[in-house]
């Protein structure tokens, strides 16, 4: 049996914009879960973290992870590691003059959901910056969260500042794996 995809909700956010992106009641019949997003945070900045968690576990020692982002043109690379990117899940661009259009694509692989170990996550991201339409940001994160229940809810909020802007899209799939 080959590797399938189905979508089990999509949340576009609404005029006016909201803080938090959630997913509740995710069903426990997947082995894996991807999120695929479109979103945008309204901070005045060139860019700004996506930051989640999990089982509305907020506290950051309860993650560890490692986040790097790289750019084109004049946007040096930077990482952060352990306790200085905890519920890092990407970068988005923030809502300056030269990206008010543009939206981050980002991906979020959470392997292993529904079963009774710490759960591992690892995220892409690509945007334009809001220093040109011709440079470029790519961000990958990777993580880990020390709780053992199952995940049965995940939030999104930005990770300085807030809220996301309107049209912002983030879709939940579940993946079954092939046995």
């Amino acid at each position: 049996m080959a590797n399938t995809l189905k979508l089990i909700k999509t949340h576009t956010v609404a005029s006016g914009g909201e803080s938090i992106i959630t997913f509740n009641n995710i069903p426990q019949t997947f082995t894996d879960l991807m999120i695929l997003g479109s979103v945008k945070t309204s901070r005045n900045a060139m860019n700004d973290f996506i930051k989640g968690y999990f089982n509305s576990d907020t506290t950051d020692g309860n993650y560890t992870g490692f986040l790097n982002y790289n750019g084109s043109g004049t946007i040096p690379g930077v990482s952060f590691a352990g306790a200085s990117a905890p519920r890092y899940f990407g970068d988005v661009p923030g809502n300056s003059a030269n990206t008010t259009t543009m939206f981050s694509q980002t991906r979020i692989w959470i392997n292993g959901y529904s079963d009774n170990n710490t759960k591992s996550y690892g995220s892409e991201s690509g945007q334009n910056s809001a220093v040109s339409a011709t440079t470029q940001l790519q961000t990958y994160a990777q993580g880990r969260w020390s709780g053992t229940a199952p995940i049965t809810s995940i939030s999104f909020t930005c990770g300085v500042t807030g809220p996301w802007v309107e049209f912002s899209t983030m879709s939940l799939y579940g993946i079954q794996g092939s046995n």
